[in-house]
Formats: structure tokens, C-alpha cells, sequence
């Protein structure tokens, strides 16, 4: 028989699969299934990387891009209430104003000039017992760029991970 010490080291070494979710997408004006046009990968070491694919398993030490973009007109998105687990045991990752809420397992998204893509880089270190994967969900909070609320909701803001540069630079993008 295992000691527990034996158990958790195997449960920790084991490599796992990881099942992405459907993305929840919602915001927005007049759009009609938005989540047609969003898209949610995951990347071994960088995101220049092809996708993981959904046979393939990783370690408790693999780093992994995130990678969540939507392709919309005139849209910006905001990545919020993601986790990992199970959905009545889920560890968040980033909350609900799309900061990250456990930064030793990933960095608070960066976007792009245009808010329609971000990037995260991180680890997931979640094990589970009995269990050969690992599910992953996450939300996307759209809205127009236009819409004065839309400055305001992305990027976030006042996350404990940023550098002083990106909330400096953040206020400069809008501005100009």
C-alpha cells in the first residue's frame, strides 16, 4: 500500500489532459451568437506554438499560453471568471474583473491594440484525484468600442500583477 506521501507525489507527476469548455460569451450590441466568432487555445511553452490538442497530456510544470481571441467588428473583449477543476470544485484562475486571482499559476491577460485578443502565460498545477484531465472554462465579456462603458471594462484595471508600465500605458491607449 502507498504512503500518502507516495500518493500525492504520484498525483502530482501524473500528466493530464485538459478539456476546454465551451466559452460563455456575452455582451455586446445586436450580435447574434458571438461565440461563433471566439475562440479559446491553449499552447505548450509559448503561443507561437501550435494548439494543444485534445489527446495530448501535460505535466504539473508544463508552461502553457493562453490564448482567447474574438474576431468581431467594432467589438472589445474582456477574459473573466475562468477556473479550473470541476464545476462544483473549481480553483479561479482570473476573476470576475478579469485579473488573476492565483498569479503563481497565471499572469493577468495582456490584450491587444484592437482588445480582441489576449494572451496569459502560466501553468496548470491543478491535479485532482481520480481524474486523468483537468477542465478548464472561462467567460468573455464583449462590448463595443464606442460604448463609453467599454474603456472602462477592458483592459482591466488595478490588477496586483501588472507592472506600472501596462496600467501607465493602458491610460495612454485611450487617450490617444
Amino acid at each position: 500500500m502507498k504512503s500518502k506521501n507516495d500518493q500525492y507525489i504520484s498525483l502530482v507527476n501524473n500528466e493530464v489532459r485538459v478539456q476546454i469548455d465551451s466559452l460563455t460569451v456575452y455582451g455586446g450590441h445586436n450580435l447574434s451568437n458571438p461565440a461563433d466568432n471566439c475562440t479559446f487555445t491553449l499552447h505548450r511553452t509559448n503561443c507561437n506554438k501550435p494548439p494543444i490538442e485534445e489527446n495530448e497530456t501535460i505535466a504539473w510544470n508544463t508552461r502553457i499560453c493562453f490564448q482567447w481571441h474574438c474576431n468581431i467588428y467594432e467589438h472589445a473583449i474582456r477574459v473573466e471568471n475562468c477556473w479550473v477543476g470541476s464545476k462544483y470544485h473549481p480553483v479561479y484562475l482570473i476573476t470576475a474583473d478579469g485579473c488573476s486571482s492565483e498569479t503563481t499559476m497565471i499572469s493577468t491577460p495582456r490584450y491587444d491594440s484592437k482588445m480582441q485578443k489576449a494572451l496569459s502565460l502560466g501553468w496548470l498545477s491543478v491535479r485532482q484525484v481520480g481524474f486523468t484531465y483537468l477542465r478548464l472554462k472561462c467567460h468573455i465579456q464583449i462590448c463595443h468600442v464606442c460604448d463609453d462603458e467599454c474603456t472602462l471594462l477592458t483592459p482591466p484595471m488595478n490588477c496586483t500583477d501588472y507592472s506600472n508600465s501596462y496600467n501607465h500605458y493602458r491610460q495612454i491607449a485611450y487617450i490617444s
